[in-house]
């Protein structure tokens, strides 16, 4: 029998959408499904790093096209996939923020940076809080909270943050205000 490469793949490709055609999405493959809903909430402009680059890799998740702002996403939710079925403490996350003193640009050259820095211009921080395994459904984009801040309002030296601070620095959206807070956000990132 000889293999159709063409058909192979396509299974492939459809075994993968199963991954995210379930309520709760495993942390391995939400960070993924965060990122991607981010870019086609921004719109257009907006494109994953990896649709610009030869890489999978970047310091930095989202990027406009026209502008070159950098978003960086992180994400969390209450309900796990691994959950028992039964309601959970919703324990607040807390979020990586590690400062970094270079990055490979398009996957392969190192650029060097001043001292310790954030490369992304802003952070989206995706929180869903549903923690019953009934309700909770992390394709449902009502029930994200985003949290926008620009990098320079994080803490220096400091390698996670918790939703708590998150919370008292960043900007509230919903799905349908994204857009238009991380707009505001880049461009006066010192009022936000």
């Amino acid at each position: 029998m000889r293999i159709n490469s063409g058909e192979i793949h396509q299974q492939v490709v459809n075994l993968f959408a199963e991954r995210y055609a379930r309520p709760h999405i495993s942390n391995s493959w939400r960070g993924e499904y965060i990122e991607a809903i981010v870019a086609e909430i921004l719109g257009p402009n907006w494109k994953l790093t990896w649709q610009l680059t030869n890489s999978n890799w970047s310091a930095w998740d989202i990027e406009n096209e026209s502008t070159g702002k950098k978003i960086e996403v992180k994400h969390s939710a209450a309900c796990q996939s691994w959950h028992s079925g039964q309601p959970n403490q919703a324990v607040l996350p807390r979020f990586d923020i590690k400062e970094v003193d270079g990055y490979y640009d398009s996957g392969d050259k190192w650029v060097d940076l001043v001292g310790y820095q954030r490369p992304a211009d802003i952070y989206v921080f995706a929180w869903n809080g549903v923690s019953n395994p009934d309700e909770a459904d992390h394709r449902d984009l009502t029930q994200w909270e985003f949290y926008i801040v620009s990098s320079g309002k994080l803490p220096r030296g400091q390698k996670t943050i918790g939703l708590k601070s998150v919370r008292k620095i960043a900007v509230l959206a919903d799905c349908n205000t994204l857009t238009t807070v991380v707009d505001r956000v880049i461009s006066s990132p010192d009022t936000d």
